[in-house]
C-alpha cells in the first residue's frame, strides 16, 4: 500500500504546491474532508477555510477560498484553488482590519442588499485568514 499520493494546487495565478503528500485535509463545500493514498474518485466543490498538507509527519496549513479537488487515476489529487494563503505568510493586522471592516459593513446593510453577500463572504475570508495564521 502506498504511504503518499501526488498532490498539486493550483490557482489561476499558477502553482503553489507540488509535491508528495500523506494525507490532505480540505474544506469541502458540504463539509471537511480528507484525503489519503489509494482514495477513490473524487470531485468535490471546496469552501472557504483551512486546508491541511501531512508530510513527513508534519502538517502545513493554508488558507483557501474556494474551488475544486479532483482525485484521479492513481490517486493524484489536484486542487484548483480560487484563492489560496500559505499560513506563515497572511499579514494577521490585515486580516484583523478585514475582519473589522466586515463586520462593521454588515451592521449597516440589510440582508437582502445586494452587497450583503460579498460582504459576508469577505468576513469569512478575514476569520479563515485569522484562524489559519494563528496554527
Amino acid at each position: 500500500m502506498d504511504s503518499t499520493f501526488k498532490l498539486e494546487i493550483v490557482t489561476p495565478n499558477g502553482a503553489v504546491f507540488s509535491g508528495d503528500a500523506e494525507e490532505l485535509l480540505a474544506p469541502g463545500a458540504m463539509g471537511e474532508f480528507g484525503i489519503l493514498p489509494n482514495h477513490t474518485l473524487l470531485v468535490a466543490a471546496l469552501d472557504s477555510g483551512s486546508l491541511a498538507i501531512r508530510q513527513g509527519g508534519k502538517y502545513s496549513y493554508y488558507a483557501v477560498h474556494g474551488g475544486f479537488c479532483q482525485v484521479g487515476e492513481g490517486g493524484k489529487t489536484v486542487i484548483l484553488a480560487d484563492r489560496i494563503e500559505r499560513a506563515e505568510n497572511i499579514d494577521k493586522a490585515r486580516a484583523e482590519a478585514a475582519r473589522l471592516r466586515a463586520e462593521e459593513r454588515l451592521k449597516k446593510i440589510a440582508f437582502t442588499d445586494a452587497d450583503y453577500a460579498e460582504t459576508a463572504a469577505a468576513l469569512q475570508r478575514a476569520k479563515t485568514r485569522l484562524t489559519v495564521s494563528a496554527r
